[in-house]
């Protein structure tokens, strides 16, 4: 009885070390852990980026450049309306682009190209992931006390060469966050509430990010939006429709915030700073946090990384400390090409050197069981 037990016991620590061996991780990292240096990390389990290893686009106003980054896919130039502005900067930067209500037209940015105000290129593919860092010096309360119809877009996606359909985040009404919500317009004219999450905090740089994927034919139900602000999660809408038989086309173009109808004039001083927007046509991606185990609901601090190179065993990217008051202490994560992160416990880092320490621990393993 008593060798029976023990076979078993071993055989149970042999399966538990075999799963958590397999499973995915990060265990290594190389290279400085300093702002704007490029380091590699190894590990298993991250699966492939689809569309390339860099963003679509990635803007570092902070920095002082107007034009996408060359850590970019895509050249894209300055907005086209805003200035840039190098007194008005978040933590860690030198400046914002700003676009100034009233004085500015039209979208953020609009390039030019395709119809209207629209630029081309624009993402491709199903899935959209946004990250943006921004500072309003307004809200809902001083909008309608402006203006009682006001109405402010967010980013949204737009059929190429259309006026509609589109889906949009959009803020309106009278309370101070202007009740975020999103909607996927002409396709399915239904409001979407994005409770949970404050849409505009006056007077404070907030991150917003945006996870959205498009109907996968005509008529499938299976489009996704979801808004990230601050660290915390919206609902998720996984059942929304993109592509009708009225609209088949799916979305091209991606459109960056629009003031409109909002009743303040050249002379309010009102403005939406940009200190930097990430822009990918996938979700896979690696983030820096100040948490140790993956949290979606307690307003973790999130920073973007800019990955050069991406394998399913090992990593490069660009290192951003962001807004953190430093890299020490924090912890890095991967993010599949599903929105899932490869493992909820996070690697450790040590700012201005790789770190000592062995492979973080893995999750424990699920569904191992012994007869």
């Amino acid at each position: 009885m008593l060798i029976r037990v023990l076979i078993r016991s071993l055989l149970a620590v042999t399966l538990w070390a075999v799963a958590a061996g397999a499973q995915a991780q990060v265990t290594g990292i190389s290279g400085s852990v300093a702002d704007h240096q490029v380091v590699t990390i190894s590990g298993s389990g991250f699966g492939t980026k689809p569309n390339g290893a860099k963003p679509y686009a990635f803007f570092e106003f902070g920095r002082g450049q107007a034009s996408a980054s060359s850590y970019s896919r895509t050249a894209w130039g300055a907005p086209a309306s805003g200035v840039f502005n190098s007194t008005m900067a978040a933590p860690n930067s030198k400046g914002s682009w700003e676009y100034r209500i009233g004085v500015d037209n039209g979208d953020v940015y609009s390039g030019g190209g395709g119809a209207g105000t629209r630029f081309t290129p624009g993402p491709a593919g199903r899935d959209l992931y946004v990250y943006y860092r921004l500072y309003m010096n307004w809200d809902g309360v001083d909008q309608a006390n402006a203006r009682s119809d006001w109405n402010l877009k967010g980013f949204r996606m737009w059929s190429k060469d259309t006026t509609v359909p589109d889906l949009v985040l959009g803020y309106a009404d009278s309370q101070t966050d202007g009740n975020p919500r999103v909607l996927a317009e002409d396709t399915m004219n239904t409001t979407l509430w994005l409770s949970g999450v404050q849409g505009i905090i006056k007077n404070s740089w907030k991150v917003e990010e945006i996870t959205m994927r498009q109907s996968s034919s005509v008529g499938s139900a299976d489009a996704f939006w979801q808004l990230t602000s601050n660290g915390i999660n919206s609902p998720t809408y996984s059942n929304l429709v993109t592509r009708t038989s009225s609209y088949p086309g799916p979305y091209t173009d991606l459109f960056w915030h629009q003031s409109e109808r909002t009743g303040f004039g050249s002379s309010s001083g009102k403005f939406i700073a940009y200190d930097l927007v990430y822009i990918d046509d996938s979700w896979a991606r690696v983030v820096v946090t100040n948490s140790s185990t993956w949290n979606t609901s307690s307003g973790v601090k999130v920073e973007i990384q800019v990955p050069v190179t991406w394998s399913n065993n090992q990593i490069q990217f660009l290192v951003r400390q962001g807004a953190l008051d430093s890299l020490s202490g924090k912890y890095l994560y991967v993010i599949n090409s599903s929105g899932t992160p490869v493992s909820t416990k996070g690697f450790p880092l040590t700012g201005g050197s790789a770190p000592s320490s062995g492979p973080v621990q893995p999750n424990p393993p699920t569904d191992v069981t012994v007869q």
